[in-house]
């Protein structure tokens, strides 16, 4: 039987996004991810469950167990599946620094949109 895998929605388009998105895969060396790109013309937001402005404000999960995870708590998931960033998964789960977090990715959830989107699209732009 094979194990359900965690599902990170991102926005391909994203210059930022796209890095940080490669930068995952070549971490996930246990291809314990898969990834769906939310720019792309046949991403079906309302077939996900994802209310389509939602989901293209804050990074998404869908967790193996079919839970789904967003903003700052979508990042610990990634990183807890990844095995990877134990100081920051440490920060985010405690407080104070778990509401920073929290007001940082709404800022920034805020102004990525008005960031350059790629012109292309492959991933290697």
């Amino acid at each position: 039987m094979m194990k359900k895998k965690a599902i990170i929605y991102f926005d391909g388009a994203c210059h930022l996004c796209s890095r940080e998105i490669n930068y995952y895969k070549k971490l996930d060396n246990l291809e314990n991810i898969s990834y769906v790109d939310i720019s792309k013309e046949d991403f079906d937001h309302e077939k996900e469950g994802f209310d389509k402005q939602r989901v293209q404000q804050f990074l998404h999960v869908r967790k193996s167990n079919g839970d789904v995870v967003t903003g700052v708590d979508a990042f610990a998931h990634i990183w807890s599946v990844l095995g990877k960033f134990r100081l920051l998964r440490f920060l985010i789960d405690h407080q104070p620094s778990r509401s920073v977090a929290h007001f940082s990715y709404y800022i920034f959830s805020l102004v990525r949109p008005i960031l350059p989107k790629k012109k292309c699209s492959t991933d290697k732009c």
